[in-house]
């Protein structure tokens, strides 16, 4: 864990604070646009899932992108934390939120236009 808080200090990323003692229960009161609605409801019904599975999977998946994209942001300032190399680590970053860009916006185009 040292080392961790080293790395960050260094490559002057903030530290996180701590999570709180909330409990959380798995539960979740959503609203949605309509045709966001429907085309979540048609999706799951062409995967033979619920609904309900269906969302929990889209957010899984971006969950995971997200934890990917930090980490590969952790890694890039790890092998350049040095100050003279800032502005590298700056062009992986952007670098690395194409990369991002170009899933999701191929993710998107995923859903065909019947669905849509």
């Amino acid at each position: 864990a040292d080392g961790w808080l080293i790395a960050v200090q260094q490559t002057g990323q903030t530290i996180p604070e701590p999570v709180s003692g909330k409990e959380y229960k798995g539960r979740v009161a959503l609203r949605m646009p309509q045709g966001l609605h429907r085309t979540a409801a048609r999706l799951a019904e062409r995967e033979k899932t619920s609904l309900t599975q269906w969302i929990v999977s889209a957010i899984a998946e971006r969950v995971g992108a997200k934890e990917l994209y930090n980490r590969l942001v952790q890694d890039a300032g790890h092998e350049l934390g040095s100050e003279s190399s800032r502005d590298a680590a700056d062009e992986r970053i952007t670098v690395l939120e194409q990369r991002v860009a170009v899933l999701e916006c191929n993710q998107a185009s995923d859903i065909p236009a019947e669905v849509a």
